[in-house]
């Protein structure tokens, strides 16, 4: 009978470990889409001022996206952008005022890396 309940024991700590994993894993990857999602409203917000305005901004920086920032006067944002996790933070390069693909603005989380390697690493499956 000691055996047994060891046995259950050994298991049932084995499963807790497991889930345990794939919570983490699940709440790293929603962490990831989250920072995908802020950086894709960014970059419609820098659109959008690029399109209401003559003079466009070419780089722009993450005190814009905050409360009192550019894009917050502008009312082109409602909210201040909240970041995920306190490990992230965004840089941006290229010119954001390009048309041009090959020099288009991207921007980065230094954790996560740009939204294409977001979804090239939790692509749908």
């Amino acid at each position: 009978m000691k055996k047994l309940v060891a046995v259950f024991v050994c298991l049932l700590g084995i499963t807790l470990v497991n889930g345990c994993c794939g919570a983490a894993a699940k709440r790293d990857e929603a962490r990831a889409k989250f920072c995908a999602a802020n950086m894709r409203v960014m970059l419609g917000c820098i659109e959008m001022y690029n399109m209401d305005h003559s003079e466009m901004m070419k780089t722009p920086d993450f005190s814009m996206f905050q409360e009192g920032g550019l894009m917050m006067q502008s009312k082109l944002l409602k909210q201040p952008i909240q970041l995920p996790s306190d490990k992230c933070s965004y840089s941006y390069s290229g010119n954001f005022a390009s048309v041009d693909e090959s020099d288009e603005g991207v921007i980065s989380c230094a954790i996560h890396g740009t939204v294409k390697d977001i979804e090239a690493k939790y692509s749908r499956r």
